[in-house]
């Protein structure tokens, strides 16, 4: 029987803490969930550069990591400490896929591989050509020269221990 895998990148938003994808991971079982996950910070500013409003860039990416990302990221930590968690879930952090990319396809591969026998070609593979669709900067650090200390210290409160040690963060 083939199951499901899912993919889910750090969008954060509003429709995923309201729970819209709330009925379908309730009624998913042995599925693979591969989350990508990366520093909330830098994907905040991400956020903010592309929102509107009349609040400053400080505010809007303090706004976007508080309000959306830190909350988004907590709820996956969570459901995959959760021992009677239906769901497999994988987390891929940002940092591996850039640093070694066929290695990060390697180690999903190998997990899908499994249920999915199809994938064991990947599961041996040696080079991965990189695409650059959508792709600024894919520096985790360039966030810091967009806010103040003020900001980036209140932005490393609000990350909990869990991310801190998770994603090795440092302030």
């Amino acid at each position: 029987m083939n199951k499901a895998v899912g993919f889910c990148g750090s969008n954060g938003g509003p429709q995923q803490r309201q729970g819209l994808l709330g009925p379908v991971l309730r009624r998913a079982v042995g599925i693979d969930v591969f989350v990508s996950i990366r520093d909330p910070r830098p994907r905040a500013l991400a956020g903010a550069l592309g929102s509107n409003g009349k609040a400053s860039l400080d505010e809007r990416i303090e706004r976007q990591c508080i309000d959306n990302f830190i909350p988004w990221l907590t709820s996956w930590i969570d459901r995959w400490r959760e021992p009677a968690s239906p769901l497999r879930i994988h987390m891929i952090k940002y940092r591996d896929i850039v640093d070694d990319l066929a290695g990060t396809v390697r180690r999903i591969a190998q997990i899908l591989q499994r249920d999915h026998p199809a994938m064991a070609a990947y599961a041996e593979c040696i080079a991965v050509e990189e695409v650059r669709i959508h792709f600024n900067q894919g520096d985790d650090e360039a966030w810091r020269a967009e806010v103040g200390e003020a900001t980036r210290q209140r932005l490393w409160d609000a990350c909990t221990p869990d991310i801190r040690a998770l994603l090795a963060l440092a302030p």
